[in-house]
């Protein structure tokens, strides 16, 4: 008979590995009964056993047998726990099977990072990581660990192990059983993420990137941007001992709902939405051997909020935001939401006017933690605040213009004779002219109770008119 596993990432970082091996009677129905033997027989290993860079511990590895199992019981559960220790021997990125290759490292990721924080810059060469590995760990350490995971597959010729497709479906059926999709993870307290807030709550980090501004409609306080979304968050059930040859990162379905996703996922939304982050395309989420998630949407978000600003319509600098939480009690969803800064594309860091009304003011654009209170209970929301310049330039020449022009020309009607009759008519064609103006300039006026500049300068101007004509 012969078993294999995969062993499971302890709860705190640790070169030492369990792995576990169960065996179940079904058949017997409680006529046989299994129990350990009292010496040291009870599990012999072959000292011919070896690992590339593990060794068994004799002492701590052992045989179980379920004591809530009565001698009657219709199933019986036998374990094994197989204890390993690192061999004291050089940390190497690629094992035996593998060989180093002179490839190039274009991404330093977060747990890399969170252990060499001087280690910033990227589009270094293999070599250069192997060395820092090699004369500074042995082959069990944590370094040594996510060294492996973050470079192998840049780095080694390993052609001779297991493919990614069979290391993914191994990790797939190993952990996918039995997944509980409803039920958050366990909290901060047994996370893997170095700088946890809660300990209580999950932590889930909400990370987007604006790639363009798509519209802002004033007259429906509306505004969408296009943009890359991603969640991340830390799940010690996806955890797994990648071993040296195994794969660091395997994919898995991520939804909402129930029926589509193999994992389980915040309940997380835009909450002033007309169109949200649970209506973006399916998008599968990247689960690491640590336990740590990234799920990350890409789409056209669209949110309703109270515009701030427009008093000054049309030199007028626009704000609006988006507010990104859990619709449920805090109490039941037991999240935590965190943010980062967000990135923009370049082109709307340039100043340059594209062909739009509005542009996008990367430089103001801030986060802040709001609560609200909501039917009896208080929840968080991460509050996005986006700032837009207008094109003021159209509505200068189209409007501003025009109604300057008028009024100056309606002092005309003191060089018209008086008793000639036609100084009435004269200012009353130029007042109707005004009120056309103001019939053109609604559809694009912002309805506010604040009066506006470009009433006042409406109002102001008809004023002088009517002046010119009384006098």
């Amino acid at each position: 008979m012969w078993a294999s596993c995969v062993a499971r990432s302890d709860m705190e970082k640790s070169a030492s590995k369990v792995c576990t091996i169960d065996f179940m009677d079904h058949k017997n129905m409680g006529k046989v009964r299994y129990v350990t033997d009292d010496n040291s027989n009870a599990l012999t290993i072959d000292d011919e056993v070896s690992f590339s860079h593990y060794k068994i511990d004799d002492d701590q590895t052992t045989i179980v047998v379920d004591a809530s199992v009565t001698p009657n019981a219709a199933v019986q559960t036998i374990q094994i726990q197989l204890a390993f220790d690192p061999l004291d021997t050089t940390c190497n990125i690629c094992d035996s099977t593998g060989k180093l290759t002179n490839g190039t490292i274009h991404y330093l990721s977060q747990d890399w990072l969170e252990l060499f924080p001087d280690q910033t810059e990227e589009g270094f060469q293999c070599f250069k990581y192997n060395e820092l590995l090699s004369s500074n760990y042995n082959g069990g350490s944590e370094e040594c660990v996510a060294g492996r995971a973050n470079f192998e597959e840049a780095c080694c010729d390993d052609d001779d192990t297991m493919s990614t497709y069979e290391c993914e479906e191994n990790i797939h059926d190993l952990i996918s059983e039995d997944m509980n999709t409803i039920t958050p993870p366990d909290p901060s307290a047994n996370e893997n993420d170095l700088s946890f807030l809660t300990e209580d709550k999950l932590d889930v980090t909400i990370s987007l990137d604006v790639v363009q501004f798509i519209d802002i409609d004033v007259k429906q306080n509306t505004f969408s941007l296009l943009m890359p979304l991603e969640l991340s968050w830390f799940d010690q059930r996806l955890a797994w001992e990648p071993f040296i040859g195994g794969c660091h990162r395997v994919t898995y379905r991520a939804s909402i709902d129930a029926e589509l996703t193999e994992i389980w996922v915040p309940n997380f939304n835009l909450q002033n939405k007309l169109e949200g982050f649970q209506m973006l395309p399916e998008a599968h989420a990247s689960v690491y051997y640590d336990g740590s998630v990234r799920w990350r949407k890409t789409g056209i978000l669209t949110g309703t909020c109270d515009l701030k600003g427009v008093t000054s319509f049309p030199f007028d600098t626009t704000s609006c935001y988006f507010d990104f939480g859990d619709d449920r009690n805090p109490l039941f969803h037991r999240v935590n939401y965190d943010y980062v800064a967000p990135q923009f594309f370049s082109s709307l860091e340039d100043d340059k006017w594209n062909f739009q009304e509005y542009r996008l003011l990367t430089t103001k654009t801030y986060v802040e933690e709001v609560t609200e209170s909501l039917s009896g209970f208080e929840n968080r929301f991460i509050r996005y605040h986006f700032f837009f310049d207008r094109a003021e330039f159209f509505y200068v020449h189209m409007f501003v213009i025009i109604y300057i022009l008028f009024t100056y020309l309606s002092f005309g009607t003191f060089w018209i004779d008086a008793e000639s009759g036609e100084r009435l008519g004269f200012g009353t064609s130029i007042l109707f002219l005004m009120v056309a103006q103001d019939i053109s300039s609604a559809d694009v006026t912002p309805v506010t109770q604040e009066f506006l500049w470009i009433g006042k300068l409406s109002l102001s101007s008809k004023v002088l008119v009517l002046l010119t004509i009384i006098h």
